[in-house]
């Protein structure tokens, strides 16, 4: 039992005395250590200094054929556009101002299709004949006020003729010009009722002159655009409230995506935008700033930031979804390689070289990388334009590295 005691305490001294050597004199740790609970393990700079001595510079020699067996390819470094991004992601819309439905102001028949879905039509086409009875009445009220002008003319020109040579009384002449005065109002009411119905001006004209009355109103685009939807079915009877047919103009699309409020000062109007789509993956769009948004949504302290983007060949479809970058900045002359020549080797970025005067001979340079862009990634330092890099093959090249390094340290 006293051993056992004995044994207790010379433990717990030890243990005290082993704590002890890691500290200063105030029980604290030492300049430039970690403590095991995250403060802890070595002086980094250090450390990553002394990785980097390691690895920069270290030559790995590969003959032609064991290049062609592990597959080395390289690519000439030159300067390249990099681009700094905000990310979002949007929605594809028709602009309000390019959308149209086509409807009736009243109860009518479908009697003739002009167009179908699908179909380009230009402002002012035919789409859709209509036969319905108040057309009719409102045609012939329209006939009957413009006779009723034309005659209420011809007596306020006569009265006035009259007046004017003291052969006709005053009032008879204010009458007589009275009474134009409503028949064109009349004249005015009826047209108007012409238009409410789907009559263009073109056609109201025509009437005007035929004085022909019938009970048919063919209805025309109101812009130009593609018919992408068409609920009109022949002999169908449509109401004031049926949509016959939806037209949108593609020419030009918006892109509605939200952006957090703390990157508003970051967004202006005019400002470039990349975009792509699912559908088109690898392909980018191009398009520029046009609204940025007054509310911020006090939910997702978001806010809407719309894209115009001319949508040539009219491959973006509204409804599709979107993700746009928004460029900050960007550089014309960066340093660029292929995403893939550029390793991860623990905190460390490293990628190989290729010597031009010992083509068997590949360097390892530990690189500081900068932005990613349409597959490309920045080199700030450690690389120079004109170099041979390593595109293909980098990693069997990385694993002889670490061999190598084994094998100098005699780690086995």
């Amino acid at each position: 039992m006293i051993k056992k005691t004995l044994a207790i305490i010379l433990v717990g001294l030890f243990g005290l005395l082993f704590n002890d050597c890691g500290k200063n004199p105030h029980g604290q740790p030492r300049h430039g250590e970690k403590t095991v609970s995250g403060k802890a393990s070595g002086p980094y700079n250090e450390r990553i200094g002394g990785e980097k001595e390691i690895l920069d510079k270290q030559v790995i020699h590969l003959n032609g054929e064991t290049q062609n067996q592990v597959g080395i390819k390289t690519a000439v470094v030159k300067p390249g556009l990099v681009k700094t991004t905000l990310q979002a992601m949007g929605k594809v819309l028709a602009p309000n101002n390019r959308k149209a439905l086509v409807g009736f102001a009243g109860s009518a028949r479908i009697v003739e299709l002009h167009a179908a879905v699908g179909n380009w039509v230009e402002a002012g086409q035919p789409l859709v004949t209509l036969v319905c009875e108040e057309v009719g009445n409102a045609q012939s009220d329209f006939v009957k006020a413009l006779t009723d002008c034309e005659l209420a003319k011809l007596g306020s020109d006569r009265e006035e003729r009259l007046f004017k040579k003291d052969i006709g009384a005053k009032k008879e002449f204010l009458e007589a010009k009275a009474n134009y005065e409503i028949a064109r109002a009349n004249l005015n009411a009826a047209e108007k009722k012409l238009y409410v119905l789907g009559f263009s001006k073109k056609q109201i004209e025509k009437i005007s002159v035929t004085k022909n009355v019938n009970p048919n109103v063919t209805l025309s685009a109101p812009i130009s655009g593609r018919v992408v939807r068409n609920n009109a079915l022949l002999g169908a009877v449509i109401d004031s409230a049926a949509e016959i047919m939806t037209i949108i103009d593609p020419t030009d699309l918006w892109i509605d995506a939200e952006i957090f409020e703390k990157d508003l000062s970051k967004v202006k109007l005019d400002q470039e935008v990349d975009i792509t789509v699912p559908a088109y993956p690898g392909e980018t769009f191009s398009g520029k700033i046009h609204y940025i948004g007054d509310i911020v949504n006090p939910e997702t302290r978001t806010i809407t930031v719309r894209t115009k983007v001319v949508n040539r060949d009219f491959r973006l479809k509204p409804g599709m979804f979107a993700d746009i970058k928004l460029l900050i900045n960007h550089k014309e002359d960066a340093v660029i390689v292929p995403k893939q020549a550029v390793l991860d080797d623990g905190e460390l970025k490293i990628l190989f070289v290729m010597d031009v005067d010992e083509p068997d001979h590949f360097v390892c340079r530990v690189v500081e990388v900068g932005v990613e862009y349409n597959g490309d990634i920045e080199i700030l330092r450690g690389l120079a334009i004109g170099e041979q890099v390593v595109i293909e093959g980098n990693y069997q090249l990385k694993s002889r590295l670490h061999e190598e390094t084994l094998k100098g340290a005699h780690v086995h």
